[in-house]
């Protein structure tokens, strides 16, 4: 964090411990030992009010020459009514400036990049929500194949292998689908949280514009959070139901068709169905006699 009140020792500028640049930067580096850039700020209009407020002291004036500070305090009165403070804090002021204006370039850029993925997400949600009308009406139209078939003893499974293929195809479709649309979440979770986090470890140098909206930040984090579980929830019970549904069927293929000795009718259907998705039409039963 960021502070403007800068402690150096008592020594003085022109001692023989070092040279003048040294101590410019402990100044520098002591800027940041404590508080914030606005408590700093604040502490450094109060000790420069007193000064004006005090008459001025000739050097000497004093029994001891000069008045010594001890280690943590911050710069002798003289060095203060000679310029030389008010440099090093003006220093340490503009960089508190560059701090806050770091911090609100970050959270702007964080902002920016969470509506645009937001607008992404919208996106994909409103094409998930179309693929999973389709894979519902086709694992509903696969369930009531699937027991029609049955009910006829699995004389004809052409129209149960077609109604397989075109619910494989609206699975896939569908997982792809949300898929993207988890991931785009997840980022927008993690942008969200990365705006709370750096409002809240940064509240010395965050502008009073975001502070103000660091609440409605944590509410709409909850709230993201709640939404991916929620959507997640959604996709996995869809998911169970496809799988539920090609289970079914591949009991059929695998121990079914040996049971009622219909393997080769099967196979049959399969080459009959394959061939359909390749030249985008079905072929009439009677055309393969089945």
């Amino acid at each position: 964090m960021c502070a403007c009140g800068p402690m150096v020792s008592s020594r003085k500028l022109t001692d023989d411990s070092g040279p003048y640049t040294p101590l410019f930067v402990g100044l520098i580096v002591g800027a940041g030992a404590s508080g914030s850039c606005i408590e700093n700020k604040r502490k450094y209009d109060r000790v420069r009010q007193t000064l004006d407020d005090e008459p001025p002291q000739t050097v000497g004036a004093s029994p001891q020459g000069e008045r010594n500070t001890t280690e943590g305090t911050v710069l002798t009165e003289e060095l203060m009514r000679a310029g030389i403070g008010p440099i090093f804090l003006i220093v340490a002021l503009f960089g508190c400036h560059s701090k806050t204006k770091a911090t609100a370039d970050l959270l702007a850029s964080l902002d920016t990049e969470l509506s645009r993925t937001e607008v992404e997400v919208q996106k994909c949600l409103r094409a998930l929500d179309e693929r999973s009308e389709i894979l519902a009406r086709q694992l509903s139209l696969l369930h009531d194949t699937h027991q029609r078939t049955m009910f006829r003893n699995y004389a004809n499974v052409v129209p149960l292998v077609r109604a397989e293929g075109h619910a494989r195809k609206s699975f896939d479709a569908f997982f792809n689908q949300q898929r993207r649309c988890q991931e785009l979440v997840s980022h927008g979770v993690a942008l969200r949280e990365r705006l709370v986090a750096t409002i809240t470890l940064n509240v010395g140098s965050v502008p009073q514009a975001w502070l103000a909206r660091s609440a409605w930040f944590e509410k709409d984090l909850v709230a993201a959070k709640s939404r991916a579980s929620d959507l997640a929830v959604e996709v996995t019970k869809l998911l169970s139901q496809a799988d539920s549904e090609f289970d079914q069927v591949k009991v059929l293929r695998s121990r079914g068709c040996i049971i009622l000795e219909n393997c080769g009718e099967i196979q049959r259907a399969d080459v009959l169905v394959a061939a359909e998705g390749e030249a985008g039409t079905v072929t009439p039963l009677s055309a393969k006699g089945l």
